[in-house]
């Protein structure tokens, strides 16, 4: 399995796994001990699965030498949901091995701002103050604006 413990959300992941075998050797992909990708593609084709709606993909790669093997498995963009423990397990006949490597996904932090809009509007203030009085001829108004 490839050295690469940690990704960052957003970026592509890809782990290998090589065997020594005959060619009757095949991988199967495991996540948390569930299978998602199994059997071996064609030389160079990819096969896709959906994780908790991720696409992940597989690609066997051609042989270095006669009986040397190497798989490879990944995702395009590194989701929360690729977090966890992948196993690669060959079979070759009746001998099977396997190898186990924790992934985990950096994600960005999550930055909330209170108010989530905020707008400032410049308003003007008119008070009337009417002056009635009973007596003829006194009425008056003020008008104070700020």
């Amino acid at each position: 399995m490839s050295p690469r413990r940690a990704v960052r959300f957003g970026e592509p992941f890809v782990l290998s796994c090589s065997a020594v075998g005959s060619p009757r050797l095949h991988f199967h992909w495991f996540k948390d001990g569930i299978l998602v990708l199994g059997g071996n593609s064609s030389s160079g084709a990819a096969a896709a699965a959906s994780a908790s709606r991720h696409v992940l993909w597989s690609r066997l790669l051609p042989l270095q030498a006669r009986d040397h093997h190497t798989s490879l498995f990944g995702a395009d963009s590194a989701k929360a949901a690729h977090a966890g423990i992948y196993t690669c397990r060959a079979t070759d006949g009746d001998a099977v091995a396997c190898r186990s490597l924790r992934v985990q996904v950096w994600t960005p932090p999550l930055v909330i701002v209170r108010p989530l809009a905020l707008s400032v509007a410049r308003v003007s203030c008119i008070l009337s103050r009417a002056n009635l009085s009973r007596r003829k001829g006194n009425i008056g108004s003020t008008r104070v604006q700020s």
